[in-house]
């Protein structure tokens, strides 16, 4: 707006971020705006071990814990780790791609992956929700006729 009623442009804002401690350690308190730097990820690794990746759910809680520290934020993943294993976890509403998928073989065990791709490209180029139906199907059936 700026530009338009005056015609000088601005510098763009940068946001701001902390940075990351320069020593992490158990009692070290979790900074504001947190990135999940590579810095991190050697952290968590270390205390967690190899098995450690980020996931949104974790993410999400770093974000929100400034002022925590990172001793519980490992004991945060561990919860969330083991709730993981029991049972579905919750895909959020941007992830369409990945809910389609799981959703595709929830309704058709024993499938492949490229089946679920193929269909998804199809729901994909069509106006409307992108969510699984089970007539999406028809595209893999339409090609196998086509083959033969």
């Amino acid at each position: 707006m700026h530009y338009l009623d005056t015609g000088e442009e601005l510098p763009a804002k940068k946001e701001k971020r902390s940075k990351p401690p320069e020593m992490f350690g158990p009692d070290v308190r979790i900074e504001e705006n947190i990135t999940c730097s590579e810095k991190h990820r050697a952290f968590f690794r270390d205390q967690i071990g190899d098995g450690f990746k980020y996931n949104t759910e974790f993410i999400n809680w770093l974000r929100n814990s400034s002022g925590k520290t990172y001793a519980e934020a490992v004991a945060q993943f561990r919860i969330i780790a083991e709730r993981r294993k029991k049972g579905r976890t919750e895909i959020g509403r941007r992830f369409e791609y990945n809910r389609y998928v799981r959703d595709f073989f929830d309704d058709n065990k024993g499938t492949k992956l490229e089946d679920a791709v193929k269909c998804w490209r199809y729901k994909k180029s069509i106006p409307g929700p992108h969510g699984y139906e089970r007539s999406d199907r028809a595209v893999l059936e339409k090609q196998n006729d086509q083959q033969s």
